[in-house]
């Protein structure tokens, strides 16, 4: 699935530019974030209860323990979208760690 390998090089953007002070990579922040939860909605997304997008291993992987990769992308994509709000080291360090421990779980979705 490209999307899902998307969701691992966006990942990892987002955390770049967190820790970027430029304005410009703000813009640039909200951008990725955009397309990171787009893409994790159409990922995602159910019909009639049932997933569309992924098949029963994908679908225990996002949904059941001990990964669940939708309770993580989701938790990832507000982290993220509280560094636009207000920038801190702490946060910056936060999406940092969020986006490797994410990082191996997209793998996984990948392969």
């Amino acid at each position: 699935i490209n999307i899902a390998g998307m969701q691992r090089m966006l990942s990892q953007r987002i955390a770049l530019f967190s820790a970027q002070e430029d304005k410009r990579d703000s813009e640039e922040l909200r951008q990725t974030i955009d397309k990171f939860e787009s893409n994790h909605e159409f990922l995602t997304k159910t019909e009639g209860g049932e997933a569309i997008y992924l098949n029963e291993a994908l679908a225990a992987l996002y949904y059941q323990e001990p990964v669940q990769l939708d309770l993580q992308s989701n938790t990832f994509i507000t982290l993220s979208r509280s560094q636009l709000q207000q920038s801190t080291p702490q946060l910056v360090e936060q999406i940092f760690t969020a986006s490797q421990h994410l990082l191996p779980k997209l793998n996984e979705a990948v392969s």
